[in-house]
């Protein structure tokens, strides 16, 4: 999933999946700790609504696999 707004005011943070285009279909709500617009990273789905998919993310501490436009690679931990 890439992340295209990060989570706030208790909102879950909004990304969309391979197959989601964006300002098409459905998106991606990831629970958990805020992560930066721009980061993908492996999420496991929850549940969904209607159009949308539920998933939770990485816990807190962990660092996503890499970020669009740095294709270097970053280890899950620390």
């Amino acid at each position: 999933v890439i992340i295209d707004h990060p989570a706030r005011n208790e909102r879950p943070n909004v990304g969309r999946t391979r197959g989601q285009s964006p300002d098409v279909d459905g998106v991606c709500l990831v629970e958990g700790p805020r992560i930066q617009a721009g980061t993908i990273l492996p999420v496991r789905i929850t549940g969904h609504g209607e159009h949308d998919l539920i998933g939770s993310g990485p816990s807190e501490g962990e660092i996503p696999l890499y970020r669009r436009g740095n294709r270097d690679q970053y280890e899950l931990g620390d």
